[in-house]
């Protein structure tokens, strides 16, 4: 969760499973009347939708406010509408589930569902990018600008019908929000591991009637948004720890525990695990190092003793000892008298 800069507003990026996504301090210096966090994305597996929940961090006093207007932005594209926190309209908040377009067929207003996607890239010079560098920088971003209102009245049916159907008025699908590969020298020095795109049709919106004004001065929150390996490569968050493969036994060897330490033959003794990563089994065999240094000097390798060329084994009465190999000596007994 986020403040603005007056502390007056809380929000939050959430999606299907999480109710906050994971927040980290902005390093860098910040524009002018700007807050940003970096936020860590859902693992792959999980539901990649968002929406932005902004709620006032304590109840205003609409006596003293008329609430605050804002608009969300995504990889650049601005919002169609704006969304309100005053009186008689989302006085404890408001939640933006996706962007508000106008349908390219049948012109009218709806909101679409807003997703999280990696960012596509192609080394390929000849074929057409559909996102230039200036556009590339803007990936990977979500922000919500705040400005307070100045003042507000009903809007009469007149206008709210010319401004709902003026076709002038409201755009499309963005090209930015639409997908497309992007040139990997477009992202030469980003970070940006992942873009917005727009899903399916969540809702018809049915604009409020109401005409306002609102403040010249203005302040944003930003959430850059990244993979968990984007921000642990910017040191963001640490790297995971490095799971070293185990030594394995080699065949022909005979451990032998010259203790009787429980704890010790329990830890030598531990099952082959199987778990799944990515769709593919990978079998992690006994970990035996992690008692190397608990049964340091207790455990020793024993082989069997090869065979000197000069053992002979004896056939007696046609049977041959458990000894006998191919190169046997034999010895005939007389038994004539």
């Amino acid at each position: 969760m986020v403040q603005t800069l007056d502390s007056s507003l809380t929000i939050t990026i959430k999606t299907p499973l999480r109710r906050s996504l994971n927040e980290y301090r902005y390093p860098d210096a910040e524009p002018p009347s700007t807050t940003t966090v970096y936020v860590e994305l859902p693992p792959p597996h999980e539901p990649q939708s968002f929406s932005v929940d902004i709620t006032p961090t304590t109840p205003f006093d609409f006596t003293r406010t008329l609430g605050y207007k804002c608009w969300l932005s995504v990889d650049g594209v601005k919002n169609n509408l704006g969304h309100g926190i005053r009186t008689g309209n989302h006085e404890y908040g408001t939640s933006i589930r996706g962007m508000e377009l106008r349908d390219a067929e049948t012109g009218a207003l709806v909101t679409r569902e807003c997703t999280f996607r990696p960012v596509e890239t192609t080394d390929d010079s000849e074929e057409a990018a559909v996102i230039d560098k200036d556009d590339a920088a803007k990936l990977g971003c979500i922000q919500i600008e705040i400005r307070p209102y100045l003042w507000t009245t009903p809007e009469s049916d007149e206008r709210f019908n010319g401004r709902i159907q003026d076709p002038t008025k409201y755009h499309t699908q963005d090209a930015l929000l639409g997908g497309g590969k992007v040139h990997e020298k477009a992202l030469k020095g980003s970070s940006s591991s992942h873009r917005a795109s727009l899903g399916r049709v969540l809702r018809q919106v049915h604009s409020h009637r109401s005409m306002n004004v609102v403040s010249k001065q203005a302040t944003y929150v930003r959430f850059l948004y990244r993979s968990r390996a984007s921000l642990q490569s910017l040191g963001i968050i640490p790297a995971d720890p490095i799971i070293r493969a185990s030594p394995l036994i080699r065949p022909g060897e005979i451990i032998t525990i010259d203790s009787d330490d429980e704890h010790t033959e329990r830890l030598l003794k531990r099952e082959v695990r199987v778990k799944q990563e990515g769709g593919k089994f990978a079998e992690t065999k006994q970990h035996l190092g992690e008692t190397k240094a608990y049964v340091k000097g207790k455990v020793k390798q024993e082989r069997k003793p090869k065979r000197e060329r000069g053992d002979e084994a004896w056939v007696i009465d046609g049977d041959p000892g458990p000894g006998a190999s191919k190169r046997m000596k034999l010895e005939t007994i007389d038994l004539t008298g």
